[in-house]
């Protein structure tokens, strides 16, 4: 049995308002998230296109931070920062660097363009008592959203089951594994956590 505190008393997003604005973006930036051209394309050119402030560096220090930081956005300067040795896989196309890269464009979305900063801090017993700030939750959940393309949560039965099956690219398995684990359900809000629970 796990115990789910969220404090600060206010209401969390739900999944149908993440998906929502990942439409939203989906359709202003032409694509999915789920490739690494698209992915690229946005940190290079399209996100000034939306944001003015908007710009990405990548850092060569960001490994000697606390628990290695992959990257993380400045809400002040509108800057997207990311290891190097983060960029270079995801160059590569590793999937696990992509999706890292994705969360940082979640959180610049998020904040710059839907002003949506949440304040909420989840901490969770047992799991060796986590403590989280939804602010990384919703940056990971509207990740998933942004990379899982619209027809699969719009298209016909076939085409959704197909999807959901995995017979698609493995850049997709990265949400699909995401939003069937228990940090889904801690993000969606305490009532539906604490009834899974």
């Amino acid at each position: 049995m796990k115990i789910i505190i969220v404090l600060k008393n206010k209401k969390l997003l739900g999944m149908r308002e993440f998906k929502r604005l990942a439409r939203i973006l989906q359709i202003e930036f032409g694509c999915s998230l789920d490739n690494k051209e698209a992915i690229f394309k946005i940190l290079e050119d399209k996100g000034k296109e939306f944001d003015s402030q908007f710009s990405f560096e990548t850092r060569d220090d960001l490994v000697y931070f606390p628990g290695f930081v992959q990257g993380y956005y400045d809400d002040v300067t509108h800057t997207i920062y990311i290891a190097e040795e983060v960029c270079d896989r995801a160059w590569n196309g590793d999937e696990d660097a992509l999706f890292s890269i994705v969360h940082e464009i979640a959180h610049w979305a998020l904040i710059a363009l839907f002003k949506i900063e949440p304040e909420f801090i989840v901490i969770e017993i047992p799991a060796a008592f986590t403590v989280t700030n939804d602010a990384e939750l919703y940056a990971d959940l509207f990740a998933c959203c942004m990379m899982i393309p619209y027809f699969a949560f719009n298209g016909s039965k076939h085409i959704k089951n197909n999807f959901m099956s995995g017979k698609t690219s493995i850049m997709h398995k990265i949400p699909l594994v995401y939003l069937s684990g228990r940090r889904y359900y801690r993000a969606v809000g305490f009532h539906k956590a604490k009834k899974i629970a």
